[in-house]
């Protein structure tokens, strides 16, 4: 035991310089690990970020579904309504006709 005091007595500055060394490489690794957790934090959030955008668009489309229907169903009408009015018409075309143009007026309320 008394070895290891004079030991520790005559070599002193360079054990703790040693220690210090040995602390110093640690917390630099450490501090290279918290800056690639840094960048990995950043590039995650721009990931997540740039999802909910996707994610943002695509509920407006979903949202607007039926609005694209409403258009598409005038389209039609109106293919139907300008077919029907350049034709000869006789009774039956004619009633569809009324049935057409009642169709536009209820679709463009």
């Amino acid at each position: 035991m008394k070895n290891v005091i004079e030991f520790v007595k005559k070599y002193k500055v360079y054990i703790l310089a040693t220690l210090c060394l040995i602390f110093f490489f640690r917390s630099c690794q450490k501090s290279g690990e918290i800056r690639k957790m840094g960048k990995n934090n950043t590039e995650n959030s721009s990931v997540v970020d740039s999802l909910e955008n996707v994610i943002s668009v695509q509920k407006k489309t979903i949202d607007n579904i039926p609005n694209l229907i409403i258009d598409e169903k005038l389209k039609v009408h109106t293919e139907y309504d300008n077919y029907i009015s350049g034709k000869n018409r006789s009774e039956q075309l004619m009633e569809l006709h009324m049935v057409v143009k009642n169709n536009i007026k209820n679709l463009e309320k």
